[in-house]
């Protein structure tokens, strides 16, 4: 699901659809041109780009870790919100993050996909948890009771991040106009 863009913190069905098509007819074309531009090279790096993932050695099941990531997000980390709560979710998601990169790759398909899907989804969550404990306001559908006031003179931006160098610790690294 999208959960903003190019429409802010709108949650609205309809322009998150039209955000999904568009941008991601974009994403894809860029992504068959960057692919393009790799195979005409004469060695690729896959570790270079960040596409091997850790193989892990824990044989569990993906599941109840979504599930329980999924209600962290719903009960902490949803429209209305609170340093306390999100500040547990983050912990939370955190260690979930570390559970589920434990988790084996030797797997049959299926599998992989899943445990793949939940270290998206627990890195997601934590850059999602990190943007709205910086950004002290609420703004759009999102609420922070402790700062329930709209405050466009601090926040009227997006915030931005990326994974550190170590490819595992997410970190802000601004407030943009764009």
């Amino acid at each position: 699901s999208v959960t903003g863009g190019l429409h802010g913190a709108n949650r609205m069905g309809g322009n998150a659809l039209s955000e999904t098509l568009v941008f991601g007819a974009r994403a894809g074309k860029a992504a068959a041109e960057w692919a393009k531009e790799q195979m005409d090279s004469k060695t690729v790096s896959l570790h270079d780009a960040n596409a091997i993932p850790s193989a892990g050695q824990k044989h569990g099941d993906p599941a109840p870790l979504m599930e329980k990531l999924r209600g962290i997000m719903w009960e902490k980390g949803g429209i209305i919100r609170h340093k306390e709560g999100l500040s547990e979710a983050l912990k939370d998601v955190k260690a979930i993050r570390e559970e589920a990169d434990q988790l084996s790759l030797n797997r049959d398909g299926k599998t992989i996909g899943r445990i793949l899907e939940l270290r998206s989804a627990a890195e997601t969550a934590e850059m999602m948890l990190k943007s709205a404990l910086i950004r002290e306001e609420s703004r759009g559908a999102h609420y922070r009771k402790d700062f329930p006031k709209q405050d466009d003179e601090q926040w009227f931006c997006n915030i931005r991040m990326r994974l550190r160098d170590d490819q595992k610790n997410v970190h802000f690294f601004g407030c943009c106009q764009e």
